[in-house]
């Protein structure tokens, strides 16, 4: 049976198969996404006088609707990234399986999966969508104030879509919601199978678990890691972290928290 080091090792593991889906899949898409939209910019063919905009109704035009085509290349970027779900989903009943407990639920026994992937992916577009109506809103103040476009779609990129140095407001919207999004998917599965083993009982003990001593870890995470509490206490963490996550389905630590409560079990050695 494994040891509480081999359990931790088996979660450091689980945790960079889940950040090598986000940082070499998703954030990779992403900032190309945001290099288009900047080119796509770029590309179009404004009325430009000496450099700057000229104040005409086609410019509005243009500035509206360069969202349009972006939108649809978005929805296509997302649909692929949400296709990963399963694959995390598989994790977590692999873990659960290694740690032993049985695999018996698969997914269509978890009515909620589907419900996460729809929420996860309608705060996600719209996140987009938001990103639309500020690059909209600073090209129609550009052309109104006639300024010059080269500096336009310079700060632009510096503010919104990112350059070399600076995330764009997309890439760090998603760096943080889709991490947690990600591993709340995966700590959903195992609660699931928690609590057909006795997991909702007040009194029925959790392990707080995962990476002790790294860079990353953050002080609420540091002085539970490794303690077991009970559904009652755990229940009280959302407001102790000040995060309002669920504990179980989302993230014991708050935001970006790569931690889990896993059931105390006979078959783990502590």
């Amino acid at each position: 049976m494994p040891t509480l080091k081999q359990i931790q090792n088996k979660i450091a593991a689980l945790n960079s198969d889940i950040d090598r889906i986000i940082d070499s899949g998703l954030m990779k898409d992403i900032e190309k996404y945001q290099k288009e939209y900047e080119r796509a910019i770029r590309d179009a063919k404004f009325d430009l006088n000496d450099g700057r905009f000229g104040k005409t109704s086609r410019n509005y035009l243009i500035a509206t609707s360069i969202d349009k085509k972006m939108s649809n290349d978005f929805a296509a970027l997302s649909q692929k990234h949400f296709k990963k779900y399963n694959a995390v989903g598989q994790m977590s009943l692999d873990f659960n399986e290694y740690i032993g407990y049985s695999k018996s639920v698969d997914f269509k026994d978890i009515s909620a999966i589907k419900q996460i992937k729809k929420l996860d992916f309608s705060s996600f577009y719209q996140e987009s969508k938001e990103l639309d109506t500020l690059i909209k809103r600073q090209l129609v103040n550009s052309i109104a104030a006639g300024s010059n476009f080269s500096t336009s779609v310079k700060n632009l990129s510096e503010q919104l879509l990112g350059t070399g140095q600076t995330l764009g407001k997309l890439e760090r919207y998603s760096t943080t919601y889709m991490r947690t999004s990600l591993f709340s998917f995966n700590n959903t599965i195992d609660k699931t199978i928690y609590d057909r083993m006795g997991g909702k009982e007040l009194t029925a003990e959790y392990l707080y678990i995962g990476p002790i001593l790294d860079k990353r870890i953050r002080p609420f995470c540091l002085n539970h890691v490794g303690k077991t509490y009970t559904v009652a206490q755990i229940n009280n963490f959302p407001a102790q972290n000040r995060s309002g996550l669920n504990p179980f389905t989302v993230a014991p630590g708050g935001w970006n928290c790569r931690h889990k409560m896993i059931l105390k079990s006979p078959t783990i050695t502590l």
